[in-house]
């Protein structure tokens, strides 16, 4: 159950440098969806509780949102030069 945990743990990290360098909405959602579709595969295999899940989520969706903020705030940089 420990590698488990540590194998999440490593995929949610690497989702958020994925976040990163997303260039578009499209990229930045679809990254999003990969993460919460893994945390779901997780719950549903028990390998994480419902708690757990939430908090997870809720971290995703913020990190989401952090970073949907930066794209409209570069495309608005770049529409006035």
């Amino acid at each position: 159950m420990e590698n488990f945990n540590a194998a999440l743990d490593q995929y949610l990290s690497d989702t958020y440098s994925e976040m990163d360098v997303a260039k578009d909405a499209e990229s930045l959602k679809m990254i999003r969806d990969m993460a919460l579709g893994a945390l779901l595969f997780c719950f549903r295999a028990e390998i994480i509780t419902d708690q757990d899940r939430n908090l997870l989520v809720d971290k995703i969706n913020l990190e989401y949102g952090i970073k949907w903020r930066d794209l409209l705030k570069e495309k608005a940089l770049d529409s006035r030069r």
